[in-house]
């Protein structure tokens, strides 16, 4: 009778799940999970409790957030039973939950390990799972294996992949978005600029709040990243209503967190009451990802005001999360951010070594976004040195691997930099 009535519990969850009431649904799973508990050792039973948790993870998910403890254990638990899961993809269903709980936390290292578990799982079949794979490779700035798997997930993607994920977004959606910014890092800006165009259609076409919120997400990192801050900023703002909306707390806080960042344009001391307090309810929620990003637009709003020592504090802080958490995606713009800091502070010997470090890191990237914008302040620093040949020559080369169909600020940047040193030739 224990597990009839479980097994009812577990159907109520997920009718309350599909209707979109949560917090039924999570009563629902536990008091499943509850009453299976008591209920005699046997196969059925573990079975049982492996539907339960499996479902009860993605509800707390949806409850508490993608970083919630509570999910945690509930995946785990799931993962305690994976060998009673009746298919491939019900195992993916869980080391996907595992997976967004560890890539939200910033923890890196474990989410590649759970990515590679469930390309493993559908190997046979389907021919593999790379999009977890790909994302993580791309915050961790191994952008050419990224963009491999990204792509490789959109050529086999098969929508009976995502049947029954629920709470997450479609698996080609998460490809485009992350391929997109790959291509951006590598320098490629139109491919980037298509990507995230094609995201926000499939986005409409899924109607899917995470889609949704991922797409908003890629069209505001492209507009900022191309100057277009006035657009960034509606993108933002339209970003922030549907995450506060559909109650997506992780995305709220990242969203919100660029908020605030762009408002040091206008009121830098305000920018850095609101980020500060959204790094302490990140924190306190164990939302880790883009924290080190994060940090160095927290240096960089205390630099605005010639808070150098404060911003240098900030700014070395973002590079010890990202090299704790293996976020080196970030790391070239961290090091550049740090030289600024430095050469405020009249220390121009290690500013150089800065730039110099964050060049070498874009290189071995492949981020030759990076590696301009390196490239660039480099020039700059050398102007009356015995290097200004050759850091002109470095930047000529760097500016030649672009496609200069869009004018970016930094090909921009570079472009009158090159010009002016052709009229002092």
């Amino acid at each position: 009778m224990d597990l009839i009535a479980a097994r009812v519990h577990l159907d109520a969850g997920k009718i309350a799940a599909r209707a979109g009431s949560v917090a039924q649904a999570v009563r629902e799973f536990k008091l499943g999970v509850a009453v299976a508990e008591g209920a005699s050792d046997g196969d059925l039973k573990e079975q049982l409790l492996f539907e339960l948790y499996m479902n009860l993870g993605p509800a707390l998910m949806a409850e508490t957030g993608y970083t919630s403890t509570d999910a945690l254990a509930a995946f785990l638990q799931a993962r305690r039973r994976l060998h009673l899961a009746r298919s491939s993809m019900e195992q993916v269903h869980v080391f996907l939950g595992l997976f967004n709980v560890h890539f939200g936390r910033g923890e890196l290292e474990r989410a590649l390990e759970v990515a590679g578990q469930a390309d493993q799982a559908l190997s046979v079949g389907y021919a593999g799972y790379p999009v977890l794979l790909g994302q993580t490779l791309c915050m961790m700035g191994r952008f050419l294996e990224a963009r491999e798997k990204l792509s490789a997930a959109l050529a086999k993607y098969d929508p009976s992949l995502d049947v029954g994920s629920g709470l997450f977004a479609r698996a080609d959606i998460v490809a485009t978005v992350f391929l997109a910014k790959t291509e951006f890092a590598l320098g490629n800006y139109t491919r980037s600029a298509d990507l995230t165009g094609r995201a926000k259609q499939m986005a409409q076409e899924h109607d899917h709040p995470i889609a949704h919120a991922l797409a908003n997400m890629g069209e505001m990192f492209l507009a900022s990243e191309s100057g277009d801050l006035a657009r960034a900023q509606e993108i933002a703002d339209e970003a922030l209503a549907h995450a506060t909306r559909h109650g997506l707390r992780n995305y709220r806080r990242w969203i919100a967190y660029h908020c605030a960042a762009m408002g040091m344009r206008s009121d830098p001391t305000a920018a850095i009451s609101s980020m500060v307090a959204l790094l302490a309810e990140s924190e306190a929620a164990g939302t880790r990802m883009f924290r080190a990003a994060q940090l160095g637009l927290l240096g960089i709003a205390h630099l605005s005001l010639g808070q150098n020592d404060e911003a240098l504090n900030h700014i070395e802080d973002g590079i010890g999360t990202a090299n704790e958490s293996l976020n080196m995606e970030t790391m070239p713009a961290l090091y550049r951010l740090r030289a600024r800091t430095l050469l405020a502070l009249q220390r121009p010997t290690e500013a150089l070594q800065d730039v110099e470090a964050a060049l070498a890191m874009a290189q071995t990237q492949s981020a030759h976004t990076e590696e301009l914008r390196s490239a660039i302040m480099l020039v700059g620093m050398h102007r009356n040195s015995d290097q200004r040949r050759p850091s002109q020559d470095l930047l000529a080369a760097t500016y030649a691997k672009f496609d200069k169909g869009l004018k970016l600020p930094d090909l921009k940047q570079a472009e009158r930099l090159l010009a002016s040193f052709d009229s002092c030739a």
